[in-house]
């Protein structure tokens, strides 16, 4: 019985009034590997058959139960309890019991319990088991009478039906962040089947109850208790969530499966024996759970599979590889299966062609758009003059190479004398060497290879070398290192600028390469946004190269200049460099001060209280509104690569100072001769003067004196003539002077004696 033992319950173990058939919906529930008893509430002469692969009656009880062809078993009860039969499926035994005269179908795993009495409540006892992180749906099905699912006998409908979990920890309704002891459902119908879902380890009581009503008689039709087990000892479902296979330049090739799919029927990948991209791929499997893996062909004669699960393309024909998972404490033992066909020819060869510094000059037996061979004279004496060139040439199918410089991409033979100086090619190794003429010839490589159909095996592409003494362009790029990481700093910018005219067709492109072992081109994309700016976007960890080339010019030879990229998984920010020129500020009210704040990213500015002080959040400049204290706060931005910081500036307003008026004009002022060859200067006291400043003129000499009395003497020569002014002053800030009018200038000639 194959698909009864995939069926829920193990146990049935007393008189029920109902149907239950729960169905996993995240796998198969584990049954014993035991005999399993089986017993059957019996009633009228109705009749079941029990259809189940390679089931056969071992023995019997009663004249109820018989066997027909094709191992199918027909239950046919009657009065009589007690009645058995043992039916073996396999290596499992299961023994029908037929008792208190009711019936049971089993068919395709479902076990359906009719009720055959005018009982109205039963309990009986179901044991089964899932793993953690699981859910099944719980779906019991109740009969007053058969075939009739939406009555529950006696003029009764239903009311509502409800699952009630004991421990929300073992098992619960709703979500993980929700959980929910008990679901219910009000409906005409008599099926409710909710999920249950699995929590920690443990048993659960699962009770479900069905109540019924006839007017305002209300009944409980069903009360029936399950016994839930959770556990990672509950192996259920398949560990081999999906499978991806890489090429040999580990990328992603197909995905031929979706979750929990075993057999991955009809999924395929092309391969080819002979080809060295499509010799080899990778098998990557995704599982539920880790576990040890092994893998297997079904034909080594076309592919092989080692222990890693490198798979190598060996002749033609089809080959099932093999993917098992082992079992693990969650999960059974699965296997995943997928076809690999392989070929041992090819239509043509791909050539790959690239300079000494892995620029790619033809990829896929294409020529890459502008891709030549620059080449100077022999006779060129300039100190970075190319007079050799060796390519790099690989064949896809390892055919064999060979070389020669022709007129043309037709082929065409050089013949001119002069054309033969221009350069020479060993047609064995490829070198070229260039001779004493300028001008163009095109480097033809032949791959033969009985592996390829078309053209005899022979598979050209051409390359044009020019021999020529142009210099090489003024080729400058903003940067020659780019560091990313996978996370935070993901992408980069630079631009190109040169010789190459702006009307130029594609003048830059820029390309990632492996110029060692030790880089990978996949580590980042280059795309160019606009003519001579190039966007970088980081792949994978690793490094890499990008070639940046200028086309040839009228004046300038093509050019290729580098830039180192390295991506790591997560760049460290650096710290903001966010400083300010004023620390402080100290304001009268109306006047502006800058904060003067710099640093590498965006700066804002915010004040803490605008009726003292308001402040520019562009430019940093501080109004003072009224006295007060406050503070500025100056933010620098946090970005993907650099820290946030943040500095307070205090800001101090004072009242402005009164206004202090310059003092009026010194009157009254006289001069008078006094003993000693002296004058005495007087004058008229000025309001709200700090001070007068005297002002004399002896001869062609002018004097000041500053006083703060309203008189003064003055050292004057005998029989001289002094002429004196007084202006009056006082300060308008505390430390500014400010001047009146000067007096009316007064005379005085001293006495002689």
């Amino acid at each position: 019985m194959a698909n009864f033992k995939k069926g829920v319950a193990l146990v049935l173990a007393a008189a029920t009034a109902f149907t239950f058939a729960p169905v996993s919906t995240l796998g198969t529930p584990v049954v014993a590997e035991a005999a399993t008893s089986v017993k059957i509430p019996v009633g009228t002469t109705d009749s079941t058959t029990i259809t189940a692969t390679d089931a056969h009656v071992v023995s019997s009880t009663g004249t109820n139960i018989t066997t027909t062809t094709g191992g199918a078993v027909t239950v046919g009860w009657g009065a009589a309890d007690n009645e058995t039969a043992t039916i073996k499926d396999g290596n499992n035994t299961y023994v029908v019991v037929a008792e208190n005269k009711q019936e049971v179908d089993l068919v395709a795993g479902t076990a359906t319990v009719v009720q055959r009495t005018s009982a109205n409540s039963a309990t009986i006892r179901d044991e089964f088991a899932i793993a953690g992180q699981q859910s099944i749906a719980l779906n019991p099905t109740v009969k007053a009478y058969k075939n009739n699912a939406t009555t529950v006998g006696n003029g009764y409908t239903v009311a509502e039906a409800k699952w009630t979990s004991s421990d929300t920890n073992v098992a619960y309704f709703g979500t993980t962040d929700n959980r929910q002891a008990e679901s219910k459902n009000a409906q005409s119908g008599d099926v409710y089947a909710p999920n249950i879902n699995a929590g920690v380890a443990g048993d659960v009581n699962l009770t479900y109850t069905l109540t019924a009503t006839k007017g305002t008689d209300k009944i409980t039709v069903v009360s029936k208790t399950f016994y839930l087990s959770v556990g990672k000892n509950a192996a259920v479902g398949a560990n081999i969530k999906s499978i991806n296979l890489k090429d040999a330049n580990g990328e992603d090739v197909v995905t031929p499966g979706t979750n929990n799919l075993i057999d991955f029927k009809g999924s395929t990948y092309a391969m080819n024996s002979v080809q060295t991209s499509k010799k080899n791929a990778k098998i990557v499997a995704n599982l539920n759970e880790s576990a040890a893996l092994t893998y297997s062909s079904d034909d080594s004669s076309v592919a092989t599979v080692d222990a890693e699960g490198n798979i190598t393309a060996v002749g033609n024909g089809s080959a099932r590889i093999s993917v098992t998972a082992a079992s693990t404490a969650s999960y059974k033992a699965s296997t995943a299966t997928f076809t690999v066909n392989v070929s041992k020819t090819v239509t043509s060869d791909s050539i790959s062609v690239k300079d000494a510094n892995g620029i790619d000059l033809v990829k896929n037996s294409v020529r890459v758009p502008g891709a030549v061979i620059e080449m100077d004279p022999s006779s060129s004496t300039a100190a970075t003059a190319i007079k050799t060139f060796q390519p790099v040439v690989k064949s896809d199918v390892n055919g064999t190479l060979s070389y020669a410089l022709t007129k043309d991409t037709n082929g065409t033979a050089i013949t001119a004398a002069n054309d033969k100086l221009i350069a020479s090619v060993d047609a064995t190794t490829g070198l070229i060497t260039a001779g004493s003429n300028v001008g163009t010839v095109f480097l033809q490589i032949k791959s033969t290879s009985k592996d390829v159909t078309l053209n005899n095996g022979v598979t050209t592409v051409y390359i044009p070398v020019v021999v020529d003494e142009l210099p090489e362009d003024a080729l400058t790029l903003s940067t020659d290192v780019i560091n990313l990481d996978t996370t935070t700093n993901k992408t980069a910018t630079f631009t190109v600028a040169g010789a190459a005219a702006s009307t130029d067709v594609d003048r830059y492109t820029a390309t990632a390469i492996a110029r060692s072992a030790y880089e990978n081109a996949g580590v980042v994309t280059v795309t160019e946004s606009k003519d001579g700016t190039f966007d970088v976007r980081a792949n994978l960890v690793g490094s890499c190269t990008i070639a940046v080339r200028a086309i040839k010019t009228k004046t300038t030879r093509a050019t290729v200049k580098y830039i180192t990229v390295n991506v790591t998984k997560d760049a460290a920010k650096t710290a903001s460099t966010l400083a300010v020129k004023n620390s402080a500020i100290v304001l009268e009210a109306g006047k502006t001060a800058e904060i003067g704040a710099t640093a590498d990213t965006a700066i804002t500015y915010t004040v803490a209280d605008t009726s003292i002080a308001t402040v520019d959040n562009a430019t940093g400049v501080v109004t003072a509104v009224a006295a007060g204290n406050t503070y500025v706060t100056v933010t620098a931005a946090t970005t993907d690569k650099v820290e946030g910081k943040t500095i307070t500036v205090p800001v101090v307003v004072a009242a402005p100072a009164p206004v202090v008026v310059k003092p009026a004009k010194v009157t009254g002022v006289k001069v008078a001769n006094v003993k000693g060859a002296k004058v005495k200067v007087s004058f008229k006291k000025v309001s709200k003067a700090a001070g007068y400043v005297v002002t004399y003129k002896i001869g062609k000499k002018s004097y000041k004196k500053t006083v703060t009395a309203t008189s003064v003497k003055l050292s004057v020569k005998k029989g001289a003539t002094v002429k004196v002014s007084v202006k009056a002053f006082n300060y308008k800030n505390g430390n500014v002077k400010q001047y009146g009018a000067a007096s009316k200038a007064v005379s005085k000639k001293t006495d002689k004696k």
